[in-house]
């Protein structure tokens, strides 16, 4: 294996031989009539490319293709095609460890060729028809690791508080008729998720055109909206199903708005409403649709539609398959002796194998591994990815992580969703090519509450026989060269800790202390999260509990032991003092439901932020040692010290405001103002001025080196307790955290754990010293934030009574 710097080396050397053919062809008459680009631009893009996607002469040969089509615009067809060319362009000039180490992933290769369709003078939009985000997806998040998972309590809890006892049967039951009819109310669904933030968006617009007196409260419409918007069916559903008495109450909610604008903002509504409809919103729920497989190839997934009746529903029980017609899951009789029959069930075959195989190897190599099939096993597969739903039956425990739960059966990596069930909750296991974060919990309590719903209709019913036939069980036997091939092209293995000891209450008094500090200094939770998150990497040193079991490891004889301890050793010091570029997810579905997310990445600018920190609390003991008689000169110090503390993190929020509003704006003009530029830091003026009005979706994707997503606060009585995130292909990204705060105002933390010792231990059988490296680095992650803010704290506090106190002429 080559060193870094030899690896650098051959990094620099693919660039270098890229940009001199790229050189090549843009210097082409044809060329140059087609780009409508400056020659010094040319020159920029030609470096870009070369530098993010180093593949000899491909992207040559690709401009050159492009040039000689006519027109602006460019299929889809040949975008796919084009890409391919540059995965294998890169794949034959770097060997597998520099790729791993120094290639950006899919988001490079897509990133390189925007710049390819800017060269050759194409319209880029047309080349991602379902915006950039939707085809990054297909392309970067394929694996079983870019998948989001959320944890709901709703379904067990609230049987038990109505008194209600179902029987295991009865209770499949419940989900069974939950997931069919969830499926079937699908496509409104979607069109309610399009219609509550679209027309929040044209009245929104409408108002602020046309200066209605009260404009103002049309651009919080959709947050209030967010406020009481039904999970479940109310008192008043009457016949309805839950997606159109979901429909019926936000028609009720937006009537108003409508009502209050002039005769002509009533009719612009209507027309823009109408035309939205018509185009936009039967591509949305096509885009968004569940009743799809995933057709991997080498680079890319493509999602294959089917209709309803042609899907199945597919259960596991222990270690089977059963995939039941979804045509036959309307009739709730026939659902419960269905569910009966399959829980008495003794299938003779042993329990599926090709499962396991499959969903933990590389998409890439599924052609391969799949051709490898007998006709029959063939079959089975074609069957069973068309589950857009699969349920796991086999109970575990809740006090496991979430990254152990979703290690149980989940099919083969090609359908939507799996519902896991544990002895106190669901577990829904969400591929990101259909969920988004946000989206996806909000799935996770609609149908939990549509389970609940079919239980107590159950719980009135009187015990019903098993049906007469079982369900259609596949084998799904993997051939011994198949399973040793699958072996050898396994993913990265991961392990994952979670944490519930941040005190939020002591977050939120803070926050509002600083703002009666300086009404400017505007932090929110999150912005205290990823600052912290900062420190906490500069910080960070492991428990003393954890020295103990390294040094255990590091003295025992075997080789790979010793090499286990090395590379843990070797990771925590690449950590510390590493200020990390944090990939943070935005909703976008706000301004467009079809961008579905915005990505953006933070890497704290003020490094010196500590220092800040430690010399005010420094000049704040000291103050409270002095003698009295040298108090005010020592309260001074500490004020100033205080003051530019503030400022500096004042300025910290006003930052990620910033890149907030530059996302949600839709990726344009940000329209933040910038509210006490004079009161900040030089370098952090600075910095605020050179932040571009516009991100680019892909460099950014390629900035992150983790991933932080908070899906907030839930909605008031949600039942989502754990959520974790999603991590896309890219074999640098090796952190992922979650956050999510649920109706208690309890915060649980996450974290997924990619690093290389985890993949060594695992598979040394030390599964639990991996867990335990990453639980100590989330614990520390905890304990430090509560004791970063009760400092923070500290020093706003003392700084308010002392100045109360010089206020009286005194201090004391």
């Amino acid at each position: 294996m080559p060193s870094d710097e030899q690896a650098a080396t051959s990094y620099q050397q693919a660039s270098i031989k890229t940009a001199n053919d790229l050189r090549t062809m843009t210097k082409s008459t044809v060329l140059s009539q087609l780009s409508r680009l400056s020659l010094p631009e040319i020159e920029h893009l030609t470096d870009e490319v070369a530098r993010v996607v180093p593949a000899g002469n491909v992207p040559g040969i690709i401009l050159s293709g492009l040039a000689r089509l006519g027109g602006r615009e460019i299929t889809r067809d040949d975008t796919e095609k084009q890409i391919g060319m540059l995965f294998k362009g890169v794949r034959q000039m770097l060997d597998k460890a520099i790729y791993g180490t120094f290639f950006a992933g899919p988001a490079a290769i897509l990133y390189g060729y925007q710049q390819l369709l800017r060269l050759a003078g194409k319209d880029t939009n047309s080349a991602f028809p379902d915006g950039v985000w939707q085809f990054y997806l297909e392309f970067a998040l394929r694996e079983d690791s870019a998948h989001h998972t959320s944890e709901t309590i709703g379904f067990h809890k609230r049987l038990t508080q109505q008194g209600i006892q179902l029987n295991e049967a009865d209770m499949l039951a419940a989900w069974l008729l939950a997931s069919t009819h969830f499926l079937k109310q699908l496509p409104d669904i979607l069109a309610n998720e399009w219609h509550e933030r679209m027309v929040s968006r044209i009245l929104e617009k409408i108002a602020v055109s046309m200066s209605i007196p009260d404009a103002g409260q049309y651009q919080e419409l959709f947050t209030e909206w967010q406020r009481i918007r039904p999970f479940q069916l109310g008192a008043d559903a009457g016949g309805d199903d839950y997606a159109h008495y979901r429909r019926r109450v936000f028609t009720a909610f937006i009537k108003p708005y409508i009502e209050n604008l002039p005769p002509a903002g009533q009719q612009m509504y209507q027309v823009r409403r109408s035309d939205l409809e018509k185009y936009r919103l039967p591509a949305y729920q096509q885009q968004m649709s569940w009743l799809a497989y995933l057709e991997p190839d080498s680079y890319h997934e493509t999602r294959i539609p089917y209709e309803l009746e042609d899907g199945f529903v597919g259960v596991i029980l222990n270690g089977h398959y059963y995939l039941l017609p979804v045509p036959q899951l309307f009739d709730l009789e026939a659902v419960r002796q269905t569910a009966l029959a399959l829980l008495q069930s003794r299938p003779p075959n042993p329990r599926a194998t090709l499962d396991d195989a499959l969903v933990n190897s590389y998409r890439g190599e599924q052609p391969a591994l799949r051709g490898m099939l007998d006709r029959l096993s063939a079959k089975e597969v074609e069957y069973l990815r068309r589950a857009p739903i699969i349920i796991n039956w086999d109970e575990q425990s809740a006090r496991q992580p979430l990254v152990m739960i979703r290690q149980a059966k989940r099919g083969i990596g090609d359908h939507p969703l799996t519902i896991f069930r544990t002895d106190e909750s669901m577990v829904f296991d969400q591929s990101h090519i259909f969920f988004d974060g946000i989206w996806g919990t909000a799935i996770a309590e609609m149908m939990t509450n549509e389970a609940l719903h079919w239980a107590t209709r159950l719980a009135h019913l009187p015990a019903t026989p098993p049906a007469q036939n079982i369900s259609y069980s596949p084998v799904l036997k993997a051939p011994p060269a198949l399973v040793k091939k699958a072996n050898s092209q396994k993913i990265a293995t991961e392990t994952g800790a979670e944490n519930e000891a941040i005190h939020l209450g002591s977050i939120t008094a803070l926050r509002k202390l600083l703002k009666q500090r300086n009404d400017l200094v505007q932090v929110t939770v999150n912005d205290l999260l990823l600052l912290y998150r900062g420190l906490h990497a500069l910080l960070y040193k492991p428990s003393l509990e954890l020295q103990q079991s390294l040094a255990a490891l590091a003295a025992e004889r075997n080789v790979d032991a010793k090499h286990a301890h090395q590379i843990i050793q070797d990771e925590i010091t690449r950590l510390q003092g590493k200020n990390p570029s944090l990939l943070i997810p935005l909703d976008a579905s706000r301004n467009d439901p079809r961008q579905r997310i915005f990505p953006t990445t933070f890497r704290n600018p003020l490094t010196d932020f500590y220092t800040y920190h430690t010399q005010c609390l420094s000049a704040l003991n000291a103050y409270r040692a002095s003698p009295k008689g040298k108090h005010e000169a020592a309260f001074k110090k500490f004020h100033n010290a205080q003051l530019n503390y503030l400022r500096v993190i004042g300025s910290f929020g006003e930052l990620l405001t910033r890149y907030r509003n530059i996302a949600l704006a839709g990726q344009s003009t940000s329209t933040a103002s910038i509210r006490f530029l004079g009161n900040m830091p030089p370098a952090m003026q600075k910095l605020l001025d050179t932040i571009p009005g516009k991100f680019d979706v892909l460099n950014e994707i390629i900035k992150g080196e983790e991933v932080f997503s908070n899906m907030g606060r839930v909605s008031k009585g949600s039942t989502l307790r754990r959520f974790i995130t999603a991590k896309d292909d890219n074999e640098q990204k090796t952190l992922a955290w979650g956050v999510i705060t649920d109706d208690k105002n309890l915060l649980h933390l996450s974290l997924r754990d990619f690093r290389p010792h985890v993949g060594i231990l695992c598979s040394m059988g030390m599964n639990h010293l991996a867990q335990r490296v990453t639980q100590d680095y989330l614990d520390a992650y905890a304990n430090g934030l509560n004791q970063y803010v009760t400092e923070l704290r500290d020093i706003v506090t003392t700084s308010h009574e002392s100045l109360a106190s010089m206020s009286h002429g005194k201090i004391e």
